[in-house]
């Protein structure tokens, strides 16, 4: 294991991957993490070590010394070196001595976990920096940047006032999209009325500018290729002064000669800045038997770095299930916003709200489901949406009988 000394000559050239390094050798050393937590408890010590080491990297104090118990001093140390360097919060990708790659990502500012300083919560010791492998839980993962002006500046006024407008919908319309089944599947061919379904996605999206709304999610299985390639012309047209992110669905479309759940992010403007394939197909119960969800998975998880922190598109069952790599995942990754297209009967939503209230709790992650009820009879309706604030407060809306819109208030609030 290295002296922590030694990490303070890397850290003068590379403070994004001192950082990392350090990170990642705390993470694989429980005890070691135990040690630096006692020390650090030592607020006015900790603090002005941390001062001491930002001071010497900058070149204008003497070089500290450094026990291997102040190891959190230097990580905490190097997260404000960047903060300092980088104005514009922005993804720093970096590669450890060992090949292995971590993203250095900003969290939303102000961002305060309600566990912070404690052994088993190391991310909450690097400030508003947060440390992403490349790969976790056998997914790999992409941090982008969000590369859009307009977008950016009207989610900093969002956090700059305390509160993020979210409207989501539900069609209610399960005649709509054909069905197909075999023994063992499913799948959705197409919508058998299109046409219906673009004048409520315009009702949708109308309403959403009208209401000064910043985000959109629409259900998963509503929204085929060509409606969402139209919902970034309505965008593109409209260039509306507040929405600038939109999840506009998902559907079961041809990409590459494979089957795929794929939902996409619009920023402001209309641009498609990332998409996610959903990795979970779903067991659906059709008739007296289960049916898999016919869809090839994908193992790729794309977020993209606003103000608000990190921002993840899951599908339905990538967000809910509990008993796959999906739910350590999460909590690993702890994203800032996670915006959810979803096709759930009432458990499934139960499950939403258990996965949306836990991430909010330990991360602070605001949540936004839109469901879909699935086309077939349900026991119990499931709700039509749910949302989930930094203040952990689940906000659950009925069943959608029609067209249904709905809108959450996000409370931005930096402590529980």
């Amino acid at each position: 294991m290295p002296e922590v000394s030694a990490w303070l000559h890397s850290a003068s050239r590379d403070p994004a991957q001192a950082l990392a390094t350090g990170f990642v050798a705390l993470d694989r050393n429980a005890p070691w993490r135990q040690a630096c937590a006692q020390w650090s408890n030592d607020r006015p010590a900790h603090e002005a070590l941390v001062i001491a080491i930002v001071d010497w990297i900058d070149d204008s104090s003497p070089r500290p010394t450094l026990a291997r118990n102040q190891a959190f001093a230097f990580v905490s140390a190097c997260a404000s070196l960047l903060q300092r360097r980088n104005r514009v919060p922005a993804v720093i990708r970096t590669k450890l001595h060992d090949g292995t790659r971590y993203y250095l990502v900003p969290r939303r500012t102000g961002w305060h976990p309600p566990f912070a300083h404690q052994p088993d919560k190391l991310q909450a010791w690097l400030g508003n920096w947060w440390v992403v492998p490349e790969r976790h839980s056998g997914f790999t993962i992409t941090a982008l940047d969000v590369r859009s002006e307009r977008t950016t500046r009207v989610l900093a006024d969002c956090v700059a006032t305390g509160t993020c407008r979210v409207m989501v919908a539900s069609f209610a319309d399960p005649t709509n999209p054909e069905l197909l089944t075999s023994s063992t599947h499913f799948h959705f061919q197409r919508l058998r009325d299109p046409d219906r379904r673009w004048g409520q996605a315009i009702e949708v999206l109308e309403a959403a500018d009208r209401g000064g709304a910043h985000i959109l999610v629409l259900p998963e299985l509503t929204m085929p290729a060509s409606l969402r390639g139209a919902v970034v012309q309505w965008l593109a047209q409209r260039q509306s002064a507040t929405l600038c992110l939109v999840v506009p669905g998902s559907f079961h479309d041809q990409v590459d000669g494979e089957r795929r759940n794929r939902t996409q992010l619009m920023v402001a403007g209309g641009d498609v800045r990332s998409h996610h394939d959903k990795v979970c197909a779903l067991p659906h119960p059709i008739g007296t038997g289960t049916l898999l969800e016919a869809i090839a998975t994908g193992d790729h998880v794309r977020l993209v770095n606003t103000p608000l922190g990190l921002i993840a598109t899951p599908i339905c069952r990538d967000f809910l299930d509990q008993d796959s790599a999906v739910a350590d995942f999460w909590q690993a990754i702890g994203p800032g916003l996670a915006l959810v297209p979803s096709m759930s009967n009432a458990s499934g939503m139960r499950a939403h709200a258990t996965r949306a209230q836990s991430l909010a709790t330990t991360h602070q992650t605001l949540v936004a489901v839109a469901n879909e009820a699935p086309p077939v009879p349900q026991v119990e309706a499931p709700p039509c949406a749910l949302a989930v604030c930094a203040r952990a407060k689940v906000q659950v809306r009925d069943a959608a009988t029609a067209l249904r819109i709905e809108t959450f208030d996000l409370d931005l609030a930096s402590k529980l």
